[in-house]
């Protein structure tokens, strides 16, 4: 393998850590249990996160609510 090849084979590599970096989601594993929940352990999460009070941080970590993560997952898997 000549130094060109060699050297492009590196820029690529390094491309794909950067964006893997890029696209990391350090929810996923929630959003995932999150996707396989019923609805009614859904509506019983969210009850629970409004009565402690958390349910705003919740939202802002989590980028949209529950309902709307299983509503969406449901639609990816129709698709």
């Amino acid at each position: 393998m000549d130094n060109r090849t060699q050297t492009m084979k590196e820029r690529v590599r390094r491309q794909e850590i950067e964006n893997s970096k890029n696209n990391y989601d350090g929810l996923l594993w929630y959003k995932e249990t999150i996707e396989q929940m019923s609805w009614d352990e859904i509506r019983e999460l969210m009850n629970e996160r409004i009565k402690n009070g958390s349910w705003k941080t919740y939202l802002e970590t989590l980028g949209k609510p529950p309902h709307l993560i299983k509503h969406d997952y449901l639609l990816r898997k129709i698709k």
